[in-house]
C-alpha cells in the first residue's frame, strides 16, 4: 500500500488548517466593551467604549489585537497627547518606545465608513489613505466632515462622557509626538507633569458575555 499520497494529503491539511488559524487568531468578537481606567479627577475617572466588529472589521479586529499583548496591552500608560477642546483627543503612542517602533509602521488598510464621526465615537487618526496603526481620537462633537476624509469609526463611549470631557486639556497640541515616540512617557511626564493617561485599558464583556446570559435566561 502506498501511503505516500496520503501522507503528502494529510501534511496538506494540517498545514492549511495551521495557517487558517494564524489568520484567524486575532479576529475579534462581533462585539466587546473595554474600560479605560484613567488618571482623570472626575467620579472613578473610567470611561467605556464599545467597539463593533460590522462596523470596521479591520480596525477592530487591530484593535483587538492591540489590546492583548502582553503585559497589560499596548494602550496601558498611554498619555493623552493631544487634547483640542470641541474637536477631539488624541492617544495611541505607547508609554515604552520599544513598543511604539514595533507598531508604528504596521499599517493597517482602510475599513469604509460605515460609523460617522459623530460626538464620542472613537476613530484611528492617520496620515493619509491605509496609514491606521495605533494612534486613536474621540471625537468632542459631530465631526461629520471627517467621514469624507476616510476616518471610519470603530467604536463609541458608552459610559463615563463626563470622563472623556474632564480630560485635561492644558497642553493643546503641545507634546512633541516624535519625542513621545523616541522617548516615551518619560519626555511626557517631565515636560507636561499634569497630562492625564490611561492607567489601563481592560475587555470587560463581549458577545460570548451577552450569549451566555441569554442561554442562562
Amino acid at each position: 500500500m502506498d501511503t505516500s499520497k496520503d501522507n503528502t494529503t494529510m501534511r496538506s491539511f494540517f498545514l492549511l488548517l495551521l495557517s487558517f488559524t494564524f489568520i484567524h487568531a486575532n479576529q475579534a468578537p462581533a462585539w466587546f466593551v473595554v474600560d479605560y481606567q484613567t488618571t482623570v479627577a472626575v467620579g472613578d475617572g473610567i470611561f467605556s467604549i464599545n467597539f463593533t466588529r460590522a462596523a470596521a472589521p479591520l480596525g477592530v479586529d487591530h484593535m483587538w489585537e492591540l489590546l492583548h499583548l502582553p503585559n497589560g496591552g499596548y494602550y496601558k500608560e498611554n498619555g493623552f497627547f493631544r487634547v483640542v477642546s470641541g474637536f477631539v483627543v488624541q492617544f495611541g503612542i505607547a508609554a515604552e518606545p520599544s513598543l511604539s517602533a514595533q507598531w508604528k509602521d504596521q499599517n493597517i488598510q482602510d475599513d469604509p465608513v460605515a460609523l460617522q464621526n459623530k460626538k464620542m465615537v472613537i476613530s484611528y487618526a492617520t496620515s493619509g489613505a491605509n496609514t491606521r496603526t495605533t494612534q486613536l481620537f474621540i471625537n468632542y462633537a459631530d465631526n461629520l466632515y471627517l467621514d469624507g476624509m476616510g476616518f471610519s469609526g470603530i467604536g463609541i463611549v458608552t459610559k463615563g462622557w463626563e470622563v472623556v470631557e474632564g480630560i485635561n486639556p492644558q497642553y493643546g497640541q503641545q507634546p512633541d509626538q516624535g519625542k513621545i515616540y523616541s522617548q516615551g512617557d518619560k519626555y511626557l511626564k517631565i515636560k507636561y507633569p499634569k497630562l492625564d493617561y490611561i492607567q489601563t485599558a481592560t475587555v470587560s464583556k463581549t458577545a460570548a458575555d451577552a450569549k451566555a446570559i441569554i442561554d442562562q435566561a
